[in-house]
């Protein structure tokens, strides 16, 4: 994801979105405008990821909802998606909760089966939902092994926003660290809560998937080891298909 230190932007092409990630503020609007025209391109529609956007300013929310350009007779028609409570408060206090497409509050949410993958420092980082149960858990075991495979070898699951994950999505998680094994890579797990903590140390998957607060320690981790991969162990414990 390319940005300016502050504030990180991507193209999904599928469905087309623009994905932000990190912080709006003063330091990154002229990016933001930027990003928002080019992804705008002769469309005049912005369909923007907001769900790794860690702090949004009066200032930026304003040029979200202005398409970018405030000068512009025929601004972008912008939809925001995967709004934080925070954001849809302040965009209702902004008067802008039914301005903005189907509005704030609805925020046309992407389908939870919608895996982002972004390349961070030449390492693949997919980025999980806030609940991962039987209806999308296959969806991210397949995102997770084309990730594992496609010549990377070890990959990191940002969970950053995930609140809950069963039975079916550790299945999922176990799944990816074999195939990431089987690659001579690793999987590593960004994981800042402690719900899903605790049911990883409840099944055992802690003591051997590392986990790491914050996704610069994971890619710290990454770093570390970049010059001997790890070899494919035997007899960790877990197995896919294992009951859990």
């Amino acid at each position: 994801m390319p940005g300016d230190g502050s504030l990180r932007t991507a193209w999904d092409a599928g469905p087309p979105r623009l994905v932000l990630a990190g912080n709006i503020d003063l330091t990154s609007h002229t990016a933001l405008i930027a990003a928002m025209a080019k992804a705008a391109g002769g469309a005049g529609q912005v369909y923007i990821d907001m769900a790794r956007v860690s702090f949004c300013d009066v200032a930026g929310l304003r040029i979200l909802m202005h398409g970018g350009d405030r000068q512009r007779s025929d601004p972008a028609r912008v939809t925001l998606l995967n709004l934080s409570p925070h954001l849809k408060k302040l965009l209702h206090l902004l008067g802008q909760d039914t301005a903005a497409a189907p509005a704030a509050s609805a925020c046309a949410p992407m389908p939870d089966d919608k895996f982002p993958v972004e390349m961070v420092q030449g390492v693949p980082v997919v980025a999980a939902p806030a609940e991962i149960d039987i209806n999308n858990a296959q969806a991210l075991r397949s995102a997770l092994l084309t990730a594992a495979a496609d010549g990377h070898g070890t990959f990191v699951v940002d969970m950053t926003r995930t609140r809950f994950c069963d039975s079916a999505g550790l299945r999922a998680l176990i799944a990816a660290h074999h195939r990431a094994r089987t690659e001579r890579g690793q999987l590593l797990l960004v994981i800042p809560g402690t719900p899903v903590l605790r049911v990883l140390a409840l099944t055992g998957l802690d003591r051997v998937v590392p986990s790491f607060t914050t996704l610069a320690e994971a890619l710290e981790k990454r770093a570390a080891t970049a010059d001997g991969r790890r070899q494919p162990a035997q007899g960790d414990g877990l197995a896919e298909d294992q009951p859990l």
